[in-house]
């Protein structure tokens, strides 16, 4: 084993036969790390709250948590897009953004709950970004 583990992750690991045994043991052990990040982040984008900071200040805060959860999508890549390959991304996308959507509208203040409600009505929802524009103009 290699100088480079503890001496209870290597006592842990001293019956397993082969290395891509170890790594793949390994790997599912310590992503759990990743649940308690992404737990994390999706908290504090649930708990964010605009606070009498500007909607631009808000939105950029929030969009940073976001960010931050993509980049540890574990998610495959499509290797091979078929027109329902197509169509099922496209629904998995609508649905995030309004996921995100719903968030952002959650944690601005309440002076903009007409804006809010005027936005809701929307037919198809606006985007996070459309949404935070409209509330930019206001502010403004």
């Amino acid at each position: 084993m290699s100088g480079s583990m503890t001496s209870h992750v290597k006592e842990s690991m001293m019956y397993v036969r082969n290395a891509q045994d170890r790594w793949n043991q390994l790997e599912r052990r310590f992503s759990l790390t990743n649940g308690i990040r992404k737990y994390k982040l999706n908290k504090a984008a649930y708990d964010l709250r605009q606070k009498e900071k500007s909607v631009t200040e808000y939105y950029t805060a929030i969009k940073s948590l976001w960010d931050e959860l993509d980049a540890m999508s574990n998610l495959p890549p499509i290797i091979v897009m078929n027109p329902k390959a197509h169509a099922f991304v496209a629904v998995l996308n609508k649905e995030k953004e309004e996921d995100r959507l719903f968030q952002f509208l959650h944690g601005v203040d309440d002076d903009y709950g007409s804006k809010r409600s005027h936005v809701l009505m929307f037919l198809p929802l606006p985007s996070v970004e459309e949404a935070s524009d409209r509330f930019v103009q206001e502010e403004t």
